[in-house]
Formats: C-alpha cells, sequence, structure tokens
C-alpha cells in the first residue's frame, strides 16, 4: 500500500508540482485524465522518476458533451473523449482510472450506457475502470454505487472508495470494503467535517487516528492489493505542508499495521 496523491492537491504548474512531490518523498502520482498531453509533461513526468498509479477522466471535454447527455450525438462525443483519455491513462503506465457519476437519477441510464463502453474499452488496454461514490451525485453512496455496478451488470467496473466521501455519507470504510470484496478498484484518502466536501488533511476534521487505522488495517488484512492515495484541497492554506503531515500519517499506520488475523 504504498501511497500515491493525485497532483490537483497542489496549485503549482504541472512540472514544478512534479518536482515537489519527488521532493516531499512521493514515488507514486495520479493525474487527470487528456486527449492530449504535451510531450513537455510527458518528459517532465519520465524525468520525475514518479510511477503513475490512477487516472481521473471525465474533465475538459468538448463543448456540449457529457456522459449522460439525453442526446446520443452529445454523449458519444463525450465517449469518444473518454476513451481518448483513458488512452492516455495506458501510454502513462497507469493501473486504474475512473469518473464521477452524473449529477440526476433520471440522467443514469444515459450515463450507464457510456459506462459499459467505457468499461470495455479501458478492459482492452489493461486499465482498471472505477466509479467514484460521489455525494450529492445520482450515487452519493458506496453501498448505493455498488448496488449499481452489480444491478446494471458492469462486470469490469469497480468502485473507488473516497473515505472523505464515507465521513459524509456516514458510512463504514470497513463495511464498505468488505461488501465490495474484489470490486473494490482503489482507495482515495481525504478529511472533512462531515458536511462538506472540503478535502482537508487527515486529522483535522471528522476523521479520527482510531478510524483511520482501522480501515488502512482493514485492508491490509483483506485481499485488496491496488492502490491507497491522497487527494487534498490546494486551495487551502499551506498546502504542501498539508500534504506532507498527511503522508507522514499514513505511512507511520501503514509500517505499524500488523499482519493478517487469523
Amino acid at each position: 500500500m504504498e501511497l500515491s496523491i493525485l497532483i490537483t492537491s497542489l496549485p503549482t504548474p504541472f512540472e514544478e508540482s512534479l518536482r515537489t512531490l519527488v521532493q516531499a518523498g512521493f514515488r507514486h502520482v495520479d493525474l487527470i485524465g487528456k486527449t492530449e498531453r504535451t510531450d513537455r509533461e510527458r518528459e517532465a513526468l519520465a524525468d520525475s522518476g514518479l510511477i503513475v498509479d490512477c487516472v481521473a477522466l471525465g474533465r475538459d471535454l468538448p463543448a456540449g458533451s457529457a456522459l449522460d447527455a439525453e442526446d446520443l450525438a452529445c454523449r458519444r462525443r463525450a465517449v469518444e473523449g473518454v476513451q481518448k483519455q483513458i488512452t492516455d491513462a495506458a501510454q502513462l503506465g497507469a493501473r486504474v482510472a475512473y469518473v464521477i457519476p452524473c449529477k440526476t437519477a433520471d440522467s443514469l441510464p444515459a450515463f450507464t450506457d457510456s459506462c459499459k463502453v467505457l468499461a470495455e474499452y479501458a478492459q482492452g488496454r489493461m486499465i482498471q475502470l472505477c466509479i467514484e461514490h460521489f455525494p450529492g451525485s445520482a450515487l452519493p453512496t458506496a453501498s448505493g454505487t455498488l448496488d449499481w455496478l452489480r444491478a446494471q451488470g458492469l462486470e469490469d467496473m469497480n468502485l473507488l472508495l473516497d473515505l472523505g466521501h464515507c465521513l459524509i455519507s456516514k458510512e463504514d470504510p470497513c463495511q464498505v470494503t468488505a461488501n465490495a470484496g474484489d470490486r473494490l478498484g482503489y482507495v482515495q484518502l481525504d478529511d472533512n467535517d462531515g458536511v462538506g466536501d472540503v478535502h482537508w488533511s487527515l486529522l483535522t476534521g471528522a476523521l479520527t487516528e482510531a478510524k483511520l487505522r482501522e480501515f488502512l488495517q482493514y485492508l491490509r488484512d483483506s485481499s485488496y492489493r491496488a492502490g491507497v492515495a491522497l487527494e487534498l484541497n490546494p486551495a487551502l492554506k499551506e498546502p504542501l505542508r498539508n500534504i506532507v503531515q498527511s503522508k507522514k500519517i499514513v505511512e507511520e499506520m501503514i509500517s505499524g499495521l500488523t499482519g493478517r488475523h487469523a
């Protein structure tokens, strides 16, 4: 469970953020998917030596397009854009990529159709496609998102568990992990006040040391072998300090975990 971090946790330009993360001791990084990534970014990433674990999909799509668009042509343009982002992720060596849900339940049928196409496309490029449960969306809870995946027969798509989102939906992340089984595809760590999705540094809000340690221990004891990443708010005061403190908390907890329970 070596720790990664979403690059947008820093407010600085791409190349500078890579250098900062290396200096902070990271060896893994998560990126934002792009339909066209510049050679300069690719070279900076290669020079950094950072390993790309996961890529966030669905941003900066063509105007008027959306994965949940009712209009088929608009939806097709969005799918094609995300497919390019999946190709970008595969070229960077990422193992996982993820989308976030549509906003309303009325849009779920169209969104589901898009996900079926994208999951198959990702599988063909050795990428595990995940969906993140998201407060305020059509899939606000982890348990509901798992139910949706199973009901829709999305066998090639897994759950991205966001610990901060579990604080908001009042779900036990250990129970979510147990319920997900081998459908748990990735984990993100952040904190908040239990109400807003503010992505504070760890142990500065509703997340307690005991709860975080319990969750990391449960992951260690489970069959989960994918990544764990920080996703923090770059707009907060002293973002680098927040990152370094959260990194230290997680790594010290992981190093102190016991082996699999009998």
